[in-house]
């Protein structure tokens, strides 16, 4: 990871620290175990898990995210490849041009909601966003191609990013610069619809639900109201 990008991870993590986003809203998501939580309307043990790692950084200033496993740095290192070979195919494609997200779009605050975010690869004229996964397992690669659609897991935070900077549509690929070797495309794409009924209807109210309990554990703890 070049210098320039080293300081560009950097300040992009500081701004989220406290802040909702929605690459974690798989996690808020996440039903409880037991149907007695789940009718309780208790919130699952990684929605809780996730909410403390926020509340922690809100508490010291600190980035929660400092280590990275062999996955998430596997993923870092060939997003920029992975981007750089889907930008003209997009463009063929798709007729769409990609932008690096830089300043305020390198992460883009709700402009309603405070203190919920997200952090898209990459910006699509004024519509639409990109994606990119570089699995570190090559199955979860061929999963994707040969289902010919982004995998079930990501659709809260495709969905979720969607809300968060109100585009209409997704561009969403996976990388293995591994499969190469044996002459197959290592970049899968696809193009995902805004949901608005699934957004609206399920994934908005939690997420907005979570983040006011954040809030209060906040308020709860330190006595103060504005903890951003």
């Amino acid at each position: 990871m070049d210098d320039v990008l080293k300081q560009r991870t950097t300040e992009w993590r500081m701004r989220r620290v406290g802040i909702v986003t929605m690459s974690r809203a798989c996690d808020i998501m996440t039903e409880p175990r037991t149907k007695a939580d789940k009718e309780a309307g208790k919130w699952s043990e990684t929605a809780r898990t996730y909410m403390l790692e926020k509340l922690a950084e809100l508490l010291t200033g600190v980035p929660g995210d400092t280590f990275h496993s062999e996955p998430t740095r596997w993923g870092m290192e060939h997003e920029a490849e992975a981007r750089e070979r889907a930008m003209p195919i997009i463009a063929e494609r798709f007729g769409c041009t990609v932008e690096l997200p830089e300043g305020k779009n390198a992460f883009i605050l709700h402009p309603d909601e405070p203190n919920i975010g997200c952090s898209p690869d990459g910006i699509i004229g004024d519509m639409g966003l990109l994606e990119l996964k570089a699995p570190y397992n090559p199955v979860n690669h061929l999963r994707t191609v040969l289902s010919g659609e982004m995998p079930e897991k990501h659709i809260e935070q495709v969905q979720g990013s969607l809300w968060v900077a109100r585009r209409k549509f997704y561009i969403f690929g996976s990388f293995d610069p591994r499969i190469e070797r044996s002459g197959m495309d290592p970049l899968f794409l696809c193009r995902v619809e805004r949901d608005e009924a699934y957004i609206q209807g399920i994934l908005a109210p939690r997420v907005i639900l979570f983040r006011d309990w954040l809030h209060n554990e906040y308020t709860r703890l330190t006595g103060s109201k504005e903890p951003f």
